[in-house]
């Protein structure tokens, strides 16, 4: 069934998603209206063009009514659906799109591939109100079909295999999103070819994918318990570190693609190499390769006669901010670098949004701390945290650490202050130098090792494809 890819471009979200706005990928053309009814569907889909929901929607009942027995109805009532979900009201959406499905199973039959946009829709309504095991047998039965009448690598379940990522990693199911994720890459290969430029942007999306993954696993106490040590060393360690490898090794992969397509300074380039020098930082083990690859990629840029001033300062600052990552002491130098590109008045925008606070750079993100046994004092369920104030040093490290408030015991913010002694942010600069910044905060949020549901569901998979 042909979708109205006109309105592709009102998707605000790209790969596995969780929202009711990719829905609008799904609102589907009836095939042979005659010249009436099409105009009145062609001011249906101008309506939804322009966000008048409700005119869309009643004119759109209106049509499905005119056409109660046509082979079109199905198609406009999963339209209706859809239109429901968009307008909040999921339970109405998910009962006309199972109205749609049944008239489809019972006229056309169970394997029409109709019913693959009309399942992955009500799939998407479905995760999105939590109602994951409905949503993952959508997206099984519409991956079927489409093993069905297109063979097992065909590209048109390649949104599917994004929704059951996102469904599974919900679910808290990692190992099968990892494996959904494979999948999707081998479909690729098989479409695009192994060694197409049409294929970087998917080893790009899935070696990140890897890292992000690699990265998800929890942040060990200071003083592990037996048997938090032990499962890190059976699943958790091995596991991450194949993760990284693979991630690596699809950034290298594209990056090889671009070179010998282009040569190694090209600009497209720079992107492959700043994803690959943050997968191996993530990695915690390979600072020197990062730093190689931001090194080669500020050289690109900065060489490049077509580069602006913007683009090399903000080159400058990625290298430099390796360096504070790092450790390495060129990182003050490369700072001062790029703020003396930006001395002109037209660039003091951009001169503020890059040196006017200090920015979080490693970790990215704040990581949930794991302890060990839940605190006495605590009722269980508790949310467990601990406030925080901190210093950022010139050098871009965290000093003068002052618990504010917590019900984590003392013992184990010990786990606390050393992750954020590990921490590293760009410094605020002023007049060209970094500079200390007081009055850093922060809430740290605690969970007990392993009780949460999540990480012992990771342990588990679920079948996915060949």
């Amino acid at each position: 069934m042909r979708r109205c890819t006109a309105f592709i471009f009102l998707s605000l979200v790209i790969g596995p998603a969780r929202g009711t706005d990719l829905l609008v990928d799904y609102i589907m053309m009836p095939q042979d209206l005659a010249q009436a009814e099409q105009e009145v569907f062609d001011v249906i889909l101008s309506d939804l063009s322009t966000q008048n929901l409700d005119r869309a929607t009643e004119q759109l009942n209106a049509l499905t009514a005119r056409l109660a027995d046509s082979p079109a109805k199905p198609i406009l009532i999963g339209n209706l659906g859809i239109m429901k979900a968009l307008a909040g009201n999921s339970d109405e959406a998910v009962q006309h799109l199972s109205d749609a499905v049944s008239q489809v199973d019972e006229n056309v039959g169970p394997f029409s591939e109709t019913l693959v946009d009309l399942l992955v829709a009500r799939a998407i309504i479905n995760v999105n109100s939590g109602a994951m095991e409905q949503a993952e047998d959508d997206l099984r039965r519409a991956q079927h079909i489409t093993h069905r009448q297109q063979g097992v690598y065909n590209e048109s379940q390649l949104p599917i295999i994004q929704q059951l990522t996102a469904v599974h990693l919900a679910k808290g199911m990692i190992l099968s999103a990892d494996r959904e994720q494979r999948f999707n890459l081998r479909i690729n290969e098989q479409v695009l070819g192994e060694d197409s430029e049409g294929l970087v942007p998917v080893l790009a999306s899935v070696g990140s994918y890897f890292a992000s993954r690699a990265d998800t696993f929890p942040v060990l106490p200071a003083t592990p318990s037996i048997e938090m040590k032990s499962q890190a060393e059976a699943f958790t360690t091995p596991y991450r570190t194949a993760l990284f490898r693979e991630s690596i090794d699809l950034f290298e992969r594209a990056i090889d693609i671009i070179e010998t397509k282009y040569g190694e300074n090209d600009l497209r380039l720079v992107p492959l190499l700043k994803d690959l020098a943050s997968a191996r930082l993530l990695q915690g083990s390979s600072a020197r390769f990062a730093e190689s690859a931001h090194e080669r990629a500020a050289r690109i840029v900065t060489s490049n006669p077509d580069t602006d001033i913007p683009d090399r300062a903000a080159a400058l600052v990625d290298l430099a901010d390796i360096y504070t990552i790092t450790g390495d002491g060129r990182a003050k130098k490369t700072y001062r670098e790029a703020w003396a590109l930006l001395q002109e008045p037209a660039y003091e925008g951009t001169r503020n949004e890059l040196f006017g606070t200090p920015k979080r750079l490693f970790p990215e993100e704040v990581r949930i701390i794991a302890i060990n046994r839940q605190p006495l004092s605590v009722e269980e369920g508790t949310h467990l945290y601990a406030d925080v104030e901190y210093q950022v040093m010139d050098n871009g490290r965290v000093a003068s650490i002052k618990i504010v408030d917590s019900n984590v015991p003392n013992g184990d913010l010990a786990s606390l202050r050393s992750v954020l002694r590990g921490t590293k942010f760009r410094p605020r600069m002023v007049d060209g130098d970094p500079v200390a910044t007081k009055g850093m905060s922060l809430h740290q949020t605690f969970r007990v090792w392993p009780r949460d549901p999540t990480f012992d569901a990771s342990m588990k998979a679920s079948p996915t494809g060949p």
